[in-house]
């Protein structure tokens, strides 16, 4: 049996400054595995001009909307990208961004390749409730290809099982498409901000614990009842504990803030009001809050929860 192997399957980095210093820094540390980048002729997302390497590494800059004085660029790095890199490199991608420019990761995808279990074992874990994890079981999927090939030749069928919103900060996929069987976890936003600056900046060699802890404070597959690890995850995780890294969402915050006040201050008087007038009542009482409501407020619609596991009236 082959052993575990970990590697960075897509990286996207904003950076603020301007394009002049990116392009001294990609022809110091990229342009030689990803060769020099040349104009597209056309912009990307967010961005109205765009460079290209190898591989499909991509420069943007000059965003379209600036919400501060601040220019910035963005990095990305998929898969095909990074694979073409020694994880030395990504490692010094990291530490030279972060020590010269403020940096922010918006996408970070881990892969753990050759692991010893297939798809369909995680599938019927998670499906019986073998699992620890904030994530929704109703969010797993079970793609099923009897008749594609693998793409190593060997054998035909392949499946893939898809766990987590892809609207939250983190989400996985477990596959066999290449041969052999893939778990690849996606982090988006803050979390792959966080873990980048923490794990990537390290030498590769505690590359492995280090994700492999972060990727049990997503999810955990245990037995039923006892509570130890299911043994071919046991076998995979080999006694490795959470990282435990804990993300502040102020939108978060201040939900929890604004429903504990509802809770405390307002919930007895909207119970007179309703059971004195009606229910009705309390209709008109929200359409006229949101009609009043200002920008902090509204700034609360965009909250992502599907990470915190909902929320409680009446929790602490």
């Amino acid at each position: 049996m082959r052993d575990i192997e970990i590697r960075i399957h897509w990286l996207s980095i904003t950076v603020f400054t301007d394009l002049s210093h990116i392009g001294q820094f990609w022809d110091k540390y990229l342009a030689s595995s990803l060769g020099m980048v040349e104009d597209t002729g056309h912009g990307a997302k967010g961005f109205r001009h765009m460079l290209e390497g190898l591989a499909g590494s991509k420069i943007s800059f000059d965003p379209i909307n600036i919400s501060t004085s601040r220019n910035y660029v963005q990095i990305l790095l998929p898969g095909k990208a990074c694979d073409s890199l020694d994880p030395e490199t990504i490692r010094l991608i990291i530490l030279e961004l972060t020590k010269h420019y403020e940096i922010n990761v918006t996408r970070l995808d881990v892969a753990f390749d050759y692991l010893s279990f297939e798809p369909d074992d995680f599938y019927q874990a998670i499906s019986v409730g073998n699992v620890r994890s904030l994530a929704k079981r109703e969010s797993i999927e079970y793609l099923d290809s009897p008749y594609m090939p693998q793409e190593s030749g060997n054998k035909i069928g392949c499946l893939t099982v898809n766990f987590g919103s892809r609207s939250s900060t983190r989400s996985l996929r477990v596959y066999n498409k290449r041969g052999y069987t893939r778990l690849e976890v996606e982090y988006r936003k803050k979390r792959a901000d966080a873990i980048s600056k923490e794990v990537l900046i390290q030498l590769p060699e505690y590359w492995p614990e280090l994700m492999i802890g972060h990727l049990l404070d997503f999810v955990d597959l245990v037995e039923d009842g006892n509570g130890d690890r299911i043994k071919f995850w046991d076998k995979f995780i080999q006694g490795k504990k959470r990282a435990g890294l804990k993300i502040s969402n102020a939108r978060i915050v201040d939900l929890h803030k604004t429903l504990k006040w509802i809770d405390h201050q307002v919930s007895p008087g909207l119970s007179v009001i309703s059971d004195v007038l009606g229910e009705g009542t309390i209709d008109e009482i929200i359409k006229e809050g949101r009609r009043k409501r200002g920008k902090r407020y509204i700034s609360l619609l965009d909250t992502d929860i599907s990470d915190e596991g909902g929320f409680n009236v009446g929790e602490s």
